[in-house]
């Protein structure tokens, strides 16, 4: 799991998503540029979580490029479905 940080922007804060996962959804190009307009629902969830939502963006079958450094611990895929089930709950 990678923490980024929350940064000033004007009258409000952002946080960075991470160009990689942007890339495989299309959003940007491989130079990082945006690709046509997108927008983001932010929703506060409660006990500081927050989720974003792209709009209109579909999401693309995952394609594994063979770097084993990508993959999930078994911890943060515990952690992953934890968060799954609270948001179905």
């Amino acid at each position: 799991m990678e923490f980024y940080k929350v940064t000033p922007n004007g009258n409000a804060h952002s946080v960075t998503l991470p160009k990689e996962e942007l890339e495989a959804l299309g959003v940007v190009d491989e130079d990082g540029e945006l690709v046509g307009q997108t927008h983001a629902c932010v929703t506060y969830a409660g006990d500081g979580q927050f989720t974003v939502n792209l709009v209109g963006v579909e999401e693309k079958p995952f394609e594994p490029d063979g770097d084993d450094s990508a993959a999930l611990t078994d911890s943060e895929m515990e952690q992953l479905a934890a968060h799954a089930e609270e948001l179905e709950g």
